[in-house]
């Protein structure tokens, strides 16, 4: 059986982190795998961040104090499990990612000879696309995207659906790793059903936020902690019209099926 390691980057978002790492450990075949957290560091929030992972059977904890920056910390939670881990596959998710309780047996099963493996898409088949909900990467293929990406062979290529070009410094990874598919001509493999979906809104930790936005936060954290996941599930499940304009990173909008 292959040997997989699953990582989440996390900032900032001490509750956003327990719901991700809950969805996670009612895993069917959690035991079969190991779950590492890598957490970056300027937040003010830093030390409500390491204590939520303490509810967990953490395989690996790493905290960065100063901060790397999004990019950085994937690729690094990545580099560290194939050059100082001796696992076969990574499967990497962000903090305000969830994933169906079917998800690791559905990866352990999975052979795929795409460079990604998509798990948030339904699509089937292979393309020249990545989306960033949560992917699987081979030992075999990382040390090609890791010396584009140390070398910034990035700097200066279009940014997905967008007329700009991304910076030495991109704010994001999903554009860079998209970038990497699409100027080398590789294909990503997408999963044949929705497995991960995404719950963040955009700028909740600013003090911008609207009223909509307050609304929608406080269903995801009502009530006892045990509740969370099931709330942000129920919010997942309506259609995006009902959202009252919040601008929430919702991903499938509607169209997740949690089981």
């Amino acid at each position: 059986m292959k040997k997989l390691n699953v990582v989440v980057t996390a900032y900032n978002r001490p509750k956003y982190l327990y719901i991700t790492l809950d969805s996670i450990f009612r895993n069917k075949r959690i035991d079969e795998v190991d779950i590492s957290v890598y957490i970056d560091g300027g937040g003010d929030r830093q030390e409500e961040v390491i204590r939520e992972t303490s509810n967990f059977n953490i395989s690996k904890l790493y905290i960065n104090y100063k901060n790397i920056g999004i990019l950085n910390s994937v690729m690094n939670s990545i580099r560290d499990s194939f050059y100082c881990g001796d696992y076969d596959e990574v499967f990497f998710l962000e903090d305000d990612h969830i994933i169906r309780k079917d998800t690791i047996d559905k990866i352990l099963n999975t052979d795929f000879d795409g460079f990604f493996l998509s798990m948030s898409s339904c699509n089937g088949g292979k393309n020249v696309d990545y989306r960033p909900k949560g992917n699987v990467i081979k030992r075999s293929n990382f040390d090609i995207l890791d010396e584009w990406i140390v070398g910034k062979k990035y700097t200066g290529l279009q940014r997905p659906n967008t007329d700009q070009a991304l910076t030495e410094h991109p704010y994001n990874y999903d554009g860079v790793f998209y970038a990497f598919i699409k100027y080398n001509g590789f294909l990503s493999e997408f999963i044949d059903d929705y497995y991960v979906a995404t719950f963040g809104i955009k700028g909740i930790n600013s003090q911008n936020i609207t009223e909509e936005e307050k609304v929608i936060h406080e269903r995801f954290f009502y009530g006892d902690k045990s509740r969370w996941l099931d709330n942000v599930v129920s919010v997942l499940s309506e259609q995006p019209d009902e959202h009252n304009g919040v601008n929430i990173d919702l991903w499938p909008g509607g169209g997740f099926n949690y089981q």
